[in-house]
This record gives C-alpha cells, sequence and structure tokens, in this order.
C-alpha cells in the first residue's frame, strides 16, 4: 500500500477575504503543484511556518515582507516568492475592479516606474484573463494617480513592477513579485538537454530521499543534463541558492519599501557557511555521450565537478557499482517517461531491468519522477522494494507522480 504526501494539519486557508494593511504583506509563495509539503518543511527549517493557500500557492502568515529576502535566498524548493496584496471573492469584473481599488498600490509601486499586471483565470467566467489585467492595471493607474497626482505607465516588455491577478473561480488573488524570473533560473548551463528538470524540481526529490544525513552513496543513473547530481553537490557543500542567482534579475531590488543592504548582509553569512567539497560522494551516470560530455561541462560550470564522479553506462546494469564500497546507498533520479516512443513497453522494460538492477546492488531506497506511475511500482514491487510514496505532481503540463520505494527488511 502506497502513502500519499498530505498536507500538515496546520496548513489551512484563509476564509474571508482580507486586504492586509500597508507594508504588512505576508510572503505568499509558488511551488509545483503537488510538493506543497515539502516546500511547507523546507519553509518551516528557515524559521517561517506556511499555511495552504490554493495548488501550488503558500501563505507565510506571521512572515514580514522583509522575509522575502531570505526566501528567495535561502529556498531550494520555491519557483517564486510574492507578497500579498489583496485576497477575495470577485465572480464579475466589477468586484476584480472594486477588490483591486482597494489596495493601497502607491505603497508598492512609484510613478516614476513602469509596472504590468500578469492576470491567470481558471474556471467558467464570461470574461478573459485579459480582462483581468485590463481592470486590475486600472486600478494600479487610479490609485497612484489619486495620490500622486502623476500617471505611471503600463510596460508588458520590461516592467520594473510585476502585479500578479489569480482568478480561481470566484477567488481573486493579487500578488507583488518579488522575485522577479522563477527562482529555477540559478544553473548556468552550458548543455541543454532536450529535457531537463528543474532545479527546484530536484531540491524537492531530493528532500524526499534520505539525502544527505542517512547515505553513504547518492547515485543518479539517468542523470542527462546533470540537474540532480548538481543540486546535490550544492545541498550538501550547503551552497545558498542566493549565491548563484544574479542580482540584476531579482525584482525585490526596485521595490523600495524593502531593505535592499539585507540581501548582501546574507550573502556574507551563506558564503561563510558553504562546504569545501561535499560530504556525500555523489555519481552521476548515462547511457549516451552527448549527455555524459554535456553533463561534465554543466558540473563545470557549476564548480562541482570535483563533487560528482561521471559513469558512462546503462542503468539497467549500472556496472559501475561494483566499484563501489558498500554502504547506504540512495538512488534520486528522473527516468524517461517514453512520451516520445510509440511503443510505451519498451519504458516498461526499462523501469522493469533498473528495478532489477537496483535490488542487485543493493539500493536502499530509490527516489523518481514519472507519470509512468504504475510500471515503476509494479517493477520495484516485483523485485522486493516497498513503495512508500505515490504523491501526484504536475509542473507545466505535465502530470506526473513523485516516487519513492525502500529496500525491504
Amino acid at each position: 500500500m502506497t502513502e500519499r504526501v498530505l498536507l500538515p494539519p496546520a496548513f489551512c486557508q484563509p476564509a474571508d477575504p482580507w486586504i492586509p494593511e500597508p507594508l504588512a504583506n505576508p510572503p505568499v509563495i509558488s511551488c509545483a503543484a503537488g510538493f506543497e509539503a515539502v516546500v511547507a518543511a523546507e519553509l518551516k527549517e528557515l524559521g517561517y511556518p506556511a499555511c495552504y493557500l490554493k495548488p501550488a500557492k503558500l501563505i507565510l502568515p506571521t512572515a514580514p515582507p522583509q522575509a522575502c529576502l531570505p526566501l528567495n535566498f535561502f529556498g531550494r524548493t520555491l519557483h517564486r516568492v510574492y507578497l500579498l496584496l489583496g485576497l477575495g471573492r470577485a465572480a464579475t469584473l466589477q468586484e476584480v475592479r472594486e477588490l483591486a481599488q482597494a489596495v493601497p498600490f502607491h505603497a508598492y509601486l512609484q510613478p516614476e516606474q513602469r509596472f504590468a499586471v500578469r492576470a491567470q483565470r481558471h474556471g467558467t467566467h464570461d470574461f478573459t484573463s485579459m480582462d483581468v489585467a485590463r481592470e486590475v492595471g486600472s486600478a494600479v493607474v487610479d490609485r497612484l494617480q489619486a495620490h500622486t497626482g502623476r500617471r505611471i505607465r503600463a510596460d508588458l516588455e520590461s516592467p520594473d513592477v510585476e502585479v500578479m491577478a489569480e482568478l480561481s473561480d470566484d477567488q481573486l488573488l493579487l500578488l507583488l513579485n518579488t522575485s522577479g524570473p522563477p527562482l529555477h533560473r540559478r544553473h548556468r548551463r552550458v548543455f541543454q538537454h532536450f529535457a531537463p528538470l528543474l532545479p527546484t524540481l530536484a531540491a524537492a526529490l531530493l528532500r524526499l530521499s534520505s539525502f544527505p544525513q542517512a547515505v553513504d552513496l547518492l547515485i543518479d543513473p539517468m542523470a542527462g543534463g546533470g540537474t540532480i547530481p548538481i543540486e546535490a553537490a550544492l545541498m550538501a557543500r550547503n551552497v545558498a541558492p542566493g549565491l548563484l542567482l544574479p542580482e540584476r534579475q531579482l525584482a525585490f531590488f526596485r521595490l523600495p519599501f524593502l531593505d535592499h543592504t539585507r540581501w548582501h548582509r546574507l550573502r556574507r553569512q551563506a558564503e561563510r557557511h558553504v562546504r569545501p567539497q561535499s560530504p556525500v560522494p555523489i555519481l552521476a551516470a548515462d547511457r549516451f555521450a552527448r549527455s555524459i560530455k554535456g553533463m561534465k561541462a554543466n558540473l563545470e560550470a557549476m564548480g562541482v565537478a570535483a563533487d560528482v564522479t561521471v559513469y558512462a553506462g546503462r542503468a539497467e546494469r549500472m556496472a559501475y557499482l561494483e566499484r563501489q564500497l558498500p554502504g547506504r546507498w540512495t538512488v534520486v533520479t528522473n527516468p524517461p517517461y517514453g512520451l516520445r516512443l510509440g511503443d510505451p513497453r519498451r519504458i516498461d522494460r526499462l523501469y522493469h531491468d533498473f528495478a532489477c538492477a537496483c535490488a542487485r546492488h543493493r539500493i536502499m531506497e530509490v527516489v523518481a519522477l514519472t507519470p509512468r506511475h504504475e510500471a515503476w511500482l509494479e517493477a520495484f514491487t516485483q523485485t522486493g522494494f516497498r513503495p512508500v510514496l505515490a504523491q501526484p505532481v504536475r509542473y507545466g503540463r505535465l502530470e506526473a507522480f513523485a516516487l519513492r520505494v525502500v529496500a525491504a527488511t
């Protein structure tokens, strides 16, 4: 029997419409849908208890706006960090406009800046996302003009400030983007694999495993461009994501009500805690020579080539493990899904042979992400593993499962 990741009992959903006081806006975190509990666990470690707001969104009700700086800096599984501007019910465009007009936008934007409203709409409505963006944008212009006497300009191409409007059925969420581009854009990829995994998802998969505390060797036998080994090395060496982010892409530097100098203090603090090398050996492998070459280039570009041993080899055999000292071995991998293959039975055979190889090499646990969860779990169950996690997740348009199996004792 498999277990699903369940949201902790502390998670709650605000029941009433709420417009926070100016400059008292709690952070809102976006993440991959299905990984909310994993992200919440990381946030708790960072000192910020989280509540479930909606799929792929968590709210930190007790955190101040300034918390967006350490959240952007230290969060490994976070896609973006927002500040909550407004939350309420809006079934019509008039109600969208009224809720947006209640937000004191003049406290967050300056008239000489340029802004954009990014709107998303989910559910059945007699209007479009562009209509929602237009109403919220008009409210931004009106509030600033009423308060400053000056008209702020919209710029959808390169705005200084982004306001997000998400309408799910009749729930309207108004957010201020403090991250800018997604936080997963922290890897320097010399080589782009045809099916890359986001670093934030790689970090989430690693957090579902026993790495690094209870692992003697971490293995990714289907490493592709090396995202999982790179994230593992950065995590083991305690390299904070903020040390890798280009500061020019961070939106909070364009929000004058925040203390930007704290970012540089966080940087100095994080630099002191970086380890010179990973305390846990990391092994990465792939069957294709092009991927091996590209992975090595990516490892080198990220400064972790010395932490990861790279092999060429098939996941169905993992012959390179015969050279390793026995111990607590964990596999974290993003296997092929067979989406481009006409015959999915080839993927099912790969999963079966890989599970047999894991059993033969006495792998302690395997964490993976695949939409073909039934074939994966069947393969590992037949080879003596016990499934303990099957969590539906969604990123982009792909519906998949985060899976964890452990060796039967």
